[in-house]
């Protein structure tokens, strides 16, 4: 599926991630080792999930995401769920036979949530609220959600950052 014009009229194309920076991605034991930091607040670590996040290629899978938290981390401060109604302006969009999820990390920081919105082609059982999607889930898009930052989509045909949502 291609952006839609709405889509296209709200974001600026970037050749890459605002969080290129960093790639905790490419050492699978930094994200954990960030989160078995005590000394470190949760607004970093989950910065953390993010930038990692933003090194994913596609296709991708719900593994992939999932792989980054320690289990520890997760059943604290992860939670999954489907969106079946939304109001106002969302930086993600969902086609024919798309659905759309968020993977929300609690508690929000004391600025705002960081959370990242999925878009798949399967539908999970949306009556379950808080749930584990399974490994192999196919992830189709996703956006990265930062207090501090402007909603960075992340699709096959580019990364994309809202201007004003």
């Amino acid at each position: 599926m291609s952006i839609p014009d709405r889509i296209e009229q709200q974001t600026e194309r970037r050749g890459h991630s605002i969080y290129s920076r960093v790639d905790p991605a490419s050492d699978s034991r930094a994200i954990h080792e960030i989160f078995n930091n005590s000394e470190l607040p949760l607004s970093l670590k989950f910065s953390a999930v993010l930038a990692a996040c933003a090194h994913f290629k596609f296709p991708s899978q719900f593994s992939a995401f999932r792989s980054l938290i320690p289990d520890s981390a997760w059943n604290e401060h992860f939670r999954f769920r489907g969106i079946s109604m939304r109001t106002g302006s969302w930086p993600i969009f969902s086609g024919k036979h798309e659905w759309e999820y968020e993977l929300r990390m609690i508690p929000p920081s004391g600025y705002g949530q960081h959370i990242i919105l999925i878009v798949t082609n399967s539908d999970i059982d949306r009556n379950a609220g808080h749930f584990d999607p399974p490994l192999d889930l196919t992830v189709v898009r996703f956006t990265l959600c930062h207090p501090f930052l402007q909603p960075e989509l992340h699709d096959p045909s580019g990364i994309y950052l809202f201007e004003n949502v």
